[in-house]
């Protein structure tokens, strides 16, 4: 017998299911769940900005008109605030963490959801999970010994080390250039120059060059990772190597395709889910919103207007 059966269900507590349960409710739905893997909400923006991090806005040069109804803040901490403020005050968005989805299956016009917190059914489900909850990791091999020192994110790192960020995007360059006040740091990426991160990141990596705060390593690739003595050695592709106290990668994130195949979702020739103009997946009922559907990952401005185009296109259905 089923006890409960919720309007929509969205598996993340990010900014794009955030976005997307907090439209809803305004639109009038009544019974929304949100499911989270993590202890908290925004677990992304929390591990992997930086602290008083300012947030574009309009992404990819291109402005971004926001469409729903959430004050988009354009600093980290702001912005939590703004998500604390969504889910303590409402009494309709129930929110469960430390709860993984690892199977999303519809029978009969319902959807049956099944995480590690239970069961779950509902008429709609939103999958929101991102790209970072599942870290890009590198080809080579990581010492198991060196698990404590070799990290995916800024929660780890202490002051006075010696780091080695490995990374050619914006989150590289923030994490290089923020560690570097307190630490000595280097950051390498395999290409001879930065062409990936923002105008102001580029310019702060730059800045950070030339006043000797940030150290870099370009153009090589690293052959290999050797445990010494409980130290990280690195041995370089040009024959060069060095010692590090800890070593934080920042390649991005993957599409969790495995899951993403198992709920019957269709994907095109890259692994990415394919969705209509609604963000609605061949499944009907069943969408996909956030980093998941971009190829090379999106913005917060972005999730929130997807979130608003689920919720009124939910509501009119």
């Amino acid at each position: 017998m089923i006890d409960e059966i919720y309007d929509i269900v969205i598996l993340g507590a990010g900014p794009a299911g955030i976005a997307t349960a907090y439209e809803a409710e305004i639109l009038g739905l009544k019974k929304i769940l949100i499911l989270e893997k993590t202890t908290s909400h925004s677990s992304t923006i929390k591990n992997f900005y930086e602290e008083g991090k300012p947030i574009d806005r309009d992404w990819g040069g291109h402005v971004v008109e926001l469409l729903g109804n959430i004050d988009f803040q354009y600093i980290k901490e702001k912005k939590i605030d703004i998500f604390d403020s969504i889910l303590s005050k409402s009494e309709i968005i129930k929110t469960v963490f430390n709860s993984e989805a690892y199977l999303v299956e519809k029978r009969d016009e319902l959807f049956t959801i099944q995480a590690t917190s239970g069961k779950y059914y509902s008429k709609n489900v939103v999958i929101a999970i991102g790209r970072m909850a599942k870290p890009q990791k590198p080809d080579y091999k990581l010492p198991r010994k060196l698990a404590k020192r070799i990290n995916f994110d800024l929660s780890s790192a202490s002051t006075g080390e010696k780091i080695l960020v490995v990374g050619g995007g914006d989150s590289a360059s923030e994490y290089a250039c923020s560690l570097s006040k307190n630490n000595d740091v280097t950051i390498t990426y395999r290409k001879e120059k930065f062409t990936r991160p923002n105008p102001l990141n580029q310019k702060k990596l730059q800045d950070y060059f030339e006043n000797g705060t940030l150290k870099y390593k370009l153009g090589v690739d690293i052959k290999e990772i050797i445990d010494e003595n409980g130290l990280i050695k690195i041995l370089y592709s040009d024959d060069s190597s060095d010692i590090y106290e800890r070593m934080i990668f920042a390649l991005g994130g993957t599409t969790p395709i495995d899951f993403i195949m198992n709920c019957g979702i269709t994907i095109d020739e890259f692994s990415q889910p394919i969705y209509n103009e609604n963000n609605e997946t061949v499944i009907k009922g069943l969408f996909v919103t956030g980093d998941i559907v971009f190829k090379n990952g999106g913005s917060i401005s972005l999730a929130f207007n997807q979130g608003y185009k689920i919720a009124k296109f939910i509501t009119k259905s």
